[in-house]
């Protein structure tokens, strides 16, 4: 969550509400900006401690296990993020620090209704913070950096020193050079445009207008600039006018190169350890001589991520760190993912053939796409559809894949051994090579079936009450459709599919649902009802809503 300069206000409410630091453009105090247009809280999956460990492990680290640890968040805002996290992980403890009275008020409203008793959402200022809060394993902080003032990110750096364990990991997103480079043009634009609006709101809706006649006045199909303008003009017609505020309006908003980030890393007593989404660290998708070249040309680590930048004009990183004095191996072997988790979304093509064959597989999904021939890599992705959106841990992948490629009932020892080997080797290269494999630290748990009587995540089902996005048990916000959130709200395990049914009738009946199948209306339609609670059900557990 940006926070450009509110962050100067401390914990002591009364000092937050006599701080009255105004922007230089409008007459609105910064420390009151968040209260007044609050900042979407949502989860963010790259920045889930599940996401973190990961990494570690896969960089040698052993990392906290994620059940039984502590994590701070910094800018927590409403909890959107952090409250997901602490309803899954009942044994782990929580702390979220933020600035915004309205949005922490929110978020113990939250946590008061789901009677939480593992996280503490507390009104307080990064300056703030000191080593009486204590240990935690992992630290937090999403889109804030990039929105302070210089000390304050040092700020930032030094909480992640001093309040990091000594096996822990530290999370910080900020913008990037030279992708920023290009959205600095249209920000500048804006911001001059909506100089004269005192009202934020009112300046980001000026901002837009200037953008959309310059996309007209410069068609992106006639220069460079022109190019520039329609891909920042596609990103802020995406983005909702509270985004444009916190981010491009911002009066803060300080990009950085990777290699100075890393060079404050290093200062801070840190080292950078990886990037939340691993893929983002490997030259995927580059021609063989630009891949040599680029190796020739970094020496280490930290040139080797900023010439990434520099071919792919990067706006943006979630980088991970770690404590200086941590051993790191940057080769990880197959033995890694003896404590990790593995889950797939694909489909095959061609399905349905004999997997101890020769014939090559495609498998694709939304996070990409894999081609094997290997008999043991075949099984297990075939096994993990199965058993998508679950994940599956890699011993059970290797003993499940094995069984599909030789049946007989007992393998011994050392063809376990080998088979945990072959299939550790290919399962890391399709991992280097594409987002279609998921690794986990831990278990991604729920019920993948509506049973008799369902129950929904009580988190999802308190949102479905106020709202039709929630959060699923994937830490991924999802889009209810009027007749799902209608269900989600009525699965506490008290309601058995009669009584579902009878719910969805009686609204039905009253107008204040209408359920369509086949342009029919459903509740004329005879077991068309029914068929849609069914189908309404399938869909809830296969978004991981369901915990019973």
């Amino acid at each position: 969550m940006p926070t450009s300069r509110e962050q100067i206000v401390t914990a002591n409410p009364e000092l937050a509400e006599s701080a009255q630091v105004t922007s230089p453009i409008s007459d609105t105090p910064v420390s009151t900006l968040y209260d007044k247009i609050p900042y979407d809280s949502r989860p963010y999956p790259r920045a889930h401690i599940d996401r973190l460990a990961t990494v570690a492990t896969l960089m040698g680290m052993t990392p906290p296990a994620i059940d039984s640890c502590r994590v701070l968040e910094i800018g927590c805002a409403a909890g959107g993020h952090l409250i997901p996290m602490a309803v899954n992980l009942p044994g782990s403890h929580f702390v979220g620090i933020d600035i915004s009275t309205r949005e922490l008020a929110d978020g113990q409203r939250m946590v008061a209704d789901l009677q939480l008793k593992n996280i503490e959402l507390l009104h307080m200022g990064i300056e703030a913070v000191d080593q009486s809060l204590g240990k935690f394993d992992y630290v937090v902080c999403h889109g804030v950096f990039s929105w302070v003032p210089a000390d304050v990110r040092r700020g930032i750096l030094e909480i992640c020193r001093q309040n990091l364990s000594a096996n822990g990991v530290a999370y910080v997103s900020y913008n990037t050079y030279p992708g920023w480079h290009f959205r600095d043009i249209v920000r500048d634009m804006m911001r001059f445009h909506a100089r004269g609006q005192a009202d934020p709101l009112a300046r980001a809706r000026e901002g837009r207008r200037l953008l959309e006649l310059l996309v007209k006045a410069v068609p992106a199909g006639k220069s460079a600039y022109g190019a520039v303008l329609k891909q920042e003009a596609d990103l802020v017609g995406r983005v909702a006018d509270w985004y444009l505020c916190h981010d491009h309006m911002a009066d803060i908003n300080e990009p950085v190169y990777f290699h100075q980030f890393a060079e404050q890393v290093a200062a801070c007593g840190l080292q950078y350890l990886g990037e939340a989404q691993f893929g983002t660290m490997l030259p995927r998708g580059l021609p063989a001589e630009v891949i040599a070249g680029l190796r020739e040309f970094s020496g280490d680590i930290i040139a080797e991520q900023q010439y990434l930048d520099f071919v792919r004009a990067t706006p943006f990183r979630h980088s991970l760190l770690c404590q200086q004095g941590v051993t790191l191996n940057r080769r990880p072997g197959p033995e890694c993912l003896e404590r990790l988790h593995i889950a797939a979304h694909a489909t095959a093509q061609p399905a349905g053939g004999d997997v101890r064959s020769a014939d090559a597989v495609t498998f694709s999904g939304p996070g990409g796409k894999l081609t094997s021939n290997r008999p043991l890599m075949k099984a297990a992705i075939l096994h993990l559809m199965d058993r998508w959106p679950r994940t599956v841990a890699f011993p059970e992948l290797c003993a499940a894949a094995g069984a599909r490629v030789d049946p007989a009932p007992v393998r011994s020892a050392q063809q376990v051994k080998a088979d945990k080997e072959l299939l550790g080797g290919i399962i890391l290269k399709g991992y280097f090579a594409s987002d279609l494999l998921e690794l986990h630290a831990g278990p991604v748990t729920f019920c993948a079936k509506a049973t008799q009587r369902p129950v929904a995540s009580p988190l999802a089902r308190l949102q479905a009450n106020k709202q039709a996005v929630v959060t699923n048990l994937r830490h991924d916000a999802v889009s209810l459709s009027e007749l799902q959130q209608r269900v989600l709200q009525q699965l506490d395990g008290e309601h058995d599919r009669a009584a579902l049914l009878a719910v969805l009738a009686e609204l039905t009946r009253q107008g204040s649902l209408v359920i369509q199948q086949g342009g029919q209306d459903a509740a004329q339609a005879g077991n068309a009802l029914e068929r849609a609670l069914d189908s309404t059900l399938s869909d809830l557990a296969t978004n991981a809503l369901l915990i019973g």
